[in-house]
């Protein structure tokens, strides 16, 4: 007997684990759902190919100028009688002062970064409207089944005091109390639903499907690991923020053009070879030499140096606000993750635990006929307010997480998130 409740148990547990390996490999979580964003999102693919013909335009900035070609035919000496038909042929290589070229093609090598950055903004734009996206989706499921739980429960607490009132011995007031709570948690439930429609239409457009299409339901999430020092967070911020990229980029582009600002006033070389036909002597038509433009114009060269020395004293000014700028913003959502952990902190530990203890406590004392309903109600109403703050506070701390991370540039998904950046 022994062994065949042991053998059925086994196979009973066998069956459910095959059941649940195809929910386990369906398990939808916030990464997925930035996975999925990322690559849907047609203005990654739009930014990359401008990645792409950044990076194609680096050689050709350091490369020399094509050689020219040059051929000239003096009409009237063809088929004119006792002279050969004069004409030039020409070559001629440009060649710019030492430097130029190489300066050049670290410009263009900083315009890829620009663009680089570019991308990298919208990729950690496109994560952090995901995360919180999912967050919320995460609390509105949660929210519906603490309503539903809480349904279940006012549905028993209508069921008891009908058959007291039908027996006698409870009151009308008890009756429609219950009813009306019980209403009050189907119209919330409506609301929750609702809401969860609407966030679900913008993971669909997120995801670039129709907006009706089914989405998964959110997997759980584990806690949160501990916020990383501010020191920490302030480096990676200063280190990898896409603005910040961009604008040390844009002043790298700013100094080089500043070089080559100055380098123009130096000349330029041009070597020339000529095959001049229509001189009378054939040892005078072969001819090389060198040309060499007269940087005169000594005005505009000026104004070139001045533009670049405004542009990048702009780009530091610039820079120094986004800085403050971005220091800010961080410490705000630093600050605003604290404040919900704690207050997660309170719920778990005290205000849940509690809320509970009191419902069962009122329920007792009614089920024994020292309690009344209204107890039971406000009991149950305290239950759910902080089982559906707990939820909440979950929801705020990860949305506070995904701005760190955005901010931080995604170099500490890891520490904050659990989870590899993307």
């Amino acid at each position: 007997m022994i062994d065949r409740d042991f053998d059925g148990a086994w196979w009973r547990l066998a069956f459910l684990l095959l059941c649940s390996q195809p929910l386990l490999a369906q398990a939808w979580t916030a990464q997925a759902l930035v996975d999925e964003t990322l690559a849907a999102n047609p203005g990654v693919d739009a930014l990359q190919q401008a990645v792409a013909a950044a990076a194609w335009q680096v050689e050709p900035a350091g490369a020399l100028d094509d050689p020219q070609l040059t051929y000239a035919i003096a009409p009237r000496s063809v088929d004119a009688a006792g002279i050969d038909p004069g004409h030039i042929v020409g070559v001629a290589q440009p060649l710019p002062w030492p430097g130029k070229r190489a300066v050049q093609r670290k410009a263009a090598e900083s315009n890829v970064r620009v663009a680089e950055s570019d991308l990298r903004a919208l990729r950690l734009a496109l994560s952090a409207t995901a995360r919180q996206a999912y967050a919320e989706l995460h609390y509105l499921h949660g929210a519906l089944r603490i309503n539903a739980e809480q349904q279940q429960r006012l549905t028993e607490l209508q069921q008891a005091t009908s058959g007291r009132y039908r027996a006698g011995a409870g009151s009308q007031h008890a009756l429609l109390r219950a009813s009306t709570r019980l209403a009050e948690r189907r119209r919330q439930a409506l609301e929750f639903t609702a809401r969860r429609r609407m966030v679900e239409a913008r993971v669909n457009a997120m995801r670039n499907r129709p907006i009706h299409s089914s989405v998964p339901r959110p997997s759980g999430w584990s806690t949160l690991p501990a916020l990383p020092p501010i020191a920490a967070l302030e480096g990676a911020l200063r280190q990898s923020n896409p603005r910040l990229l961009k604008l040390q980029a844009q002043g790298r582009t700013a100094q080089l053009n500043r070089e080559l600002a100055a380098l123009a006033y130096k000349p330029d070389l041009r070597l020339t070879a000529n095959y001049l036909g229509t001189l009378p002597r054939s040892e005078y038509r072969t001819q090389v030499g060198v040309m060499l433009n007269l940087p005169l114009g000594q005005s505009k060269r000026r104004a070139a140096e001045a533009a670049a020395d405004a542009r990048i004293a702009g780009l530091e000014a610039e820079q120094r606000q986004q800085v403050q700028h971005l220091v800010a913003a961080l410490a705000e959502q630093v600050a605003a993750d604290r404040a919900a952990a704690q207050m997660l902190q309170l719920y778990r530990g005290d205000l849940v635990p509690l809320a509970r203890q009191t419902l069962e406590a009122a329920m007792a004392d009614y089920a024994s006929g020292r309690g009344d309903v209204d107890a039971v109600i406000n009991a149950e109403e305290g239950l759910l307010q902080a089982r559906v703050g707990r939820l909440a506070a979950e929801a705020r701390q990860w949305k506070h997480r995904a701005r760190i991370a955005r901010l931080t540039g995604g170099m500490l998904d890891e520490q904050l998130l659990g989870e590899t950046g993307s």
